[in-house]
C-alpha cells in the first residue's frame, strides 16, 4: 500500500465515523407520538333580573316600592315611622356556577332626598344591612326554575326622630328616586 492510499483509507474511515456520530441519535431510540385536541366546555352564565316572574329588566330600570300598611299615613306614601319594600328576582335558571350578589343604594342620593333626616333612613337587603349574599349550586348542578329564582327584597325604613322634625318637613311631598345597583358575579372561594 502506498502512502496516498493509506491516507485515502484513513480519510474515508474518519468520514464514516463522523457520519455515524450524526445519524446515531436518530437510529438509536424508539419513539412514538400522536396529536389530538383537548376539549372542555365553559360554564353557562344565564343571569337575569326580573320584576315578578316574567318581566325581565335591564339597565335604568324603575323599581316601585310598596309601602307597608300604616293606619297613620296615606297608603303608598312614606313618612317617618314607615317602611317601604321592593322586590326584584334574580333568575339564575341555566347558570352553572355559584354566584354572589350585591345590592347598593347611593347614600348621597339619600342625603339629597331626605336632608338631615337621611341619618334616620335605613336600607336593608333581605333583612340585612350588609346587602350581599351567596347562592351556592344545588346538588352540583345548573340552577333550575325551581331552585334558581332568588328574591332580593330592598327595604327603606324612615325612623322617627323628633330632633330632625324640621328636616322631615322639608322632605314632605317629594317624589323620591334612589339609585339602586344590583351586581351579580361568580362566587370564588
Amino acid at each position: 500500500m502506498t502512502k496516498s492510499s493509506r491516507k485515502a483509507i484513513i480519510l474515508m474511515i474518519m468520514l464514516v465515523l463522523v457520519g455515524l456520530y450524526f445519524i446515531s441519535g436518530t437510529y438509536a431510540r424508539y419513539t412514538s407520538s400522536i396529536t389530538g385536541k383537548a376539549a372542555v366546555s365553559t360554564a353557562d352564565w344565564k343571569v337575569k333580573f326580573k320584576k315578578g316572574t316574567d318581566n325581565e329588566v335591564s339597565n335604568n330600570f324603575d323599581l316601585a316600592f310598596t309601602v307597608k300598611d300604616n293606619t297613620n299615613v296615606v297608603p303608598g306614601k312614606i313618612a317617618p315611622s314607615v317602611t317601604a319594600e321592593a322586590t326584584i328576582n334574580l333568575d339564575l335558571t341555566g347558570t352553572e356556577v355559584a354566584v354572589d350578589y350585591i345590592a347598593t343604594i347611593d347614600k348621597s342620593a339619600l342625603a339629597a332626598a331626605f336632608g338631615a333626616s337621611a341619618e334616620n333612613v335605613t336600607i336593608t337587603v333581605n333583612g340585612s344591612e350588609t346587602a350581599t349574599g351567596t347562592q351556592a349550586l344545588v346538588n352540583n348542578s345548573a340552577f333550575t326554575s325551581t331552585n334558581g329564582i332568588i328574591p332580593i327584597t330592598i327595604a327603606i325604613t324612615w325612623d322617627n326622630d323628633d330632633a330632625t322634625s324640621a328636616s322631615d318637613t322639608l322632605a314632605a311631598g317629594k317624589a323620591l328616586e334612589l339609585p339602586v345597583t344590583l351586581t351579580v358575579q361568580q362566587h370564588i372561594n
